[in-house]
């Protein structure tokens, strides 16, 4: 089991959080009591699927189910290759990193809270998609100030239609964050940012990319899928209000 006194929550939305990861060999009994003896007015419990005893457990002590998160891998031995159905409009697809100067544009359109509205903070009446967006701009900065993490941006006949922050955790790549921009949401063009950030992580020399999406965003499951992700884990993500 891991916990996490999660404090820069207080600067992302507003309250202190405590985190709890509970594994395939957690008792209740654990879970329950470390969660009564914390103080903290936010908590996220992360579930590993198939645990339904720990699931029902915390549900009977006010936390509420907001999404399973499905975490996705693909090695990439040779130069990712697009779907055939897509094949032909890849072509017109292309990727640079980002500057400085287009970096701060991004964070701007993810602090707007346009482009991200199915995470467990987006939905969460608490909550707003403003504040997700709030959180995630802050989040992001944080791991592009690390030196490990690339901006990459998706080009699509010559226009800027989205971006990926992608981390180099060594023996993978960790698919941090991505989508369209706030003009593109509805475009139909999330099969070029996926296929962009598959092809930047291996010019980066990445033979290994491992992502996650919500069980609330269908679509871009679907995109992982076509793609060639596979799924490498299932957790329920819990919350519950104080």
């Amino acid at each position: 089991m891991r916990t996490v006194e999660a404090v820069w929550e207080k600067r992302n939305v507003g309250v202190e959080c405590f985190e709890i990861e509970v594994g395939k060999n957690d008792s209740v009994d654990e879970v329950l009591n470390i969660i009564h003896n914390r103080n903290e007015k936010y908590f996220v419990a992360k579930v590993l699927a198939g645990r339904v005893d720990v699931l029902l457990a915390l549900q009977k002590e006010g936390f509420q189910f907001m999404e399973t998160n499905i975490q996705t891998e693909m090695e990439l031995s040779e130069k990712p290759k697009p779907p055939a159905m897509c094949a032909k409009l890849i072509e017109r697809a292309g990727y640079h990193f980002g500057s400085d100067k287009e970096t701060k544009r991004v964070i701007d359109e993810i602090r707007n809270g346009y482009i991200f509205s199915t995470d467990k903070v987006a939905l969460d009446p608490y909550f707003s998609q403003k504040i997700a967006g709030q959180r995630y701009a802050f989040w992001a900065q944080d791991v592009l100030a690390s030196g490990n993490a690339k901006m990459i941006i998706t080009e699509y006949d010559g226009e800027d239609v989205g971006f990926s922050i992608v981390i180099n955790k060594g023996n993978y790549f960790d698919g941090f964050l991505g989508g369209l921009f706030a003009d593109y949401l509805n475009s139909g063009l999330g099969f070029a940012n996926a296929y962009t950030t598959l092809k930047a992580v291996f010019d980066l020399g990445g033979r290994r990319y491992i992502s996650g999406v919500s069980s609330n965003n269908f679509q871009m499951l679907k995109l992982h899928m076509m793609f060639g992700l596979r799924i490498r884990r299932l957790t329920y993500n819990l919350i519950k209000h104080v």
